[in-house]
């Protein structure tokens, strides 16, 4: 049997569509924790561009002290330091600190009931998926928006053609 026909007949069953739901649940939380590591990243990326270059002992504690973050901190901070052209990606970001604020604390508490029949069970999935996507999304573009600063700063970046999508200005680091 195929994968796909493993996982489509998983779903027939109340034991496969609540196994479904919690692997779901691990599946977001993998790319909100990916999305807060991307966070890190841009921000120690900005933390190099020091007036004289940043020593490594700075980038160092810098790093260390961004572990100790919260995601709500971390986004503060990048917000303090970024300004994006394009008003949706700070929304995107936020709703992404939103949303895995509520998975972490709250789903479960306020969802619980929802999982004792099969409708429950399919719109805790379709949140789920929501949540995965939002969370991916905002990290895949954390990053990339990362890279593309290091780049920058190591001057390996290269023009490229084609219209802007949007624009950054890093405050001073």
């Amino acid at each position: 049997m195929e994968p796909t026909a493993i996982s489509i007949d998983m779903l027939k069953t109340a034991e496969g569509q609540s196994n479904a739901v919690f692997a779901c649940v691990g599946s977001a939380l993998q790319h909100a924790q990916r999305y807060e590591q991307a966070l890190k990243f841009f921000i120690r990326t900005i933390g190099r561009m020091q007036p004289g270059g940043a020593t490594e002992e700075s980038v160092e504690a810098l790093a260390n002290h961004l572990e100790k973050q919260t995601l709500g901190r971390l986004l503060k901070r990048f917000n303090s330091k970024v300004k994006v052209s394009d008003p949706g990606i700070p929304k995107l970001l936020e709703d992404a600190v939103e949303k895995r604020n509520f998975l972490a604390h709250h789903f479960f508490l306020e969802r619980e009931h929802l999982i004792a029949e099969e409708p429950g069970r399919f719109s805790l999935l379709s949140e789920l998926a929501e949540m995965d996507e939002l969370f991916e999304k905002a990290g895949n573009l954390t990053r990339a928006m990362g890279i593309v600063l290091e780049e920058v700063i190591e001057g390996t970046r290269k023009e490229t053609k084609g219209p802007v999508v949007f624009t950054m200005e890093i405050k001073e680091a």
